[in-house]
């Protein structure tokens, strides 16, 4: 009997981790490498380019702080309703005095809201797991001795 819930848990624990595995890359933010570094990189190399410069302007609307290509820009006002965590700050390699700034608040809320419901459905998946196990250790040890005590006092009601 003992085989049987063996076999039944087994299974059902590698079904829960293949689920799990699956949802959770589902639920991964970090799919793309960061372009933010890549622009950077080429609007050190090249600071008086008009071009380049609005398009690191139109490809970052969560740009807070530039400095280091000529005119410097600093939204003030955004940096400080901020929290430290929620600013990614970068230099360029090439250019040490190129610096730029980001307001990552909306992907630090994106990335809570997805760790939240890895939290849910790992709790789910658990609270699932536990029940499966209690219903197969009950149908497969105690309903048969449940029935072996019921049939013993059968047994002893008819032999008295």
């Amino acid at each position: 009997m003992s085989h049987l819930l063996l076999k039944f848990t087994f299974f059902a624990v590698i079904l829960t981790v293949l689920f799990m595995m699956i949802v959770l890359s589902l639920l991964e933010t970090n799919h793309t490498p960061d372009g933010r570094r890549l622009q950077l990189e080429a609007l050190a190399l090249n600071p008086e380019s008009e071009l380049l410069r609005k398009g690191f302007f139109r490809a970052h609307n969560d740009l807070i702080n530039l400095e280091g290509i000529g005119e410097d820009f600093v939204d003030s006002d955004r940096i400080k309703e901020l929290r430290s965590s929620d600013i990614l700050t970068m230099t360029a390699t090439d250019n040490q005095s190129v610096l730029a700034s980001f307001d990552l608040s909306d992907e630090t809320i994106v990335n809570a809201t997805f760790s939240l419901a890895t939290t849910i459905i790992v709790t789910v998946l658990l609270a699932v797991l536990s029940l499966l196990f209690s219903s197969d250790a009950y149908n497969i040890m105690i309903r048969p001795i449940e029935k072996m005590q019921a049939t013993v006092q059968k047994v002893r009601i008819l032999l008295t």
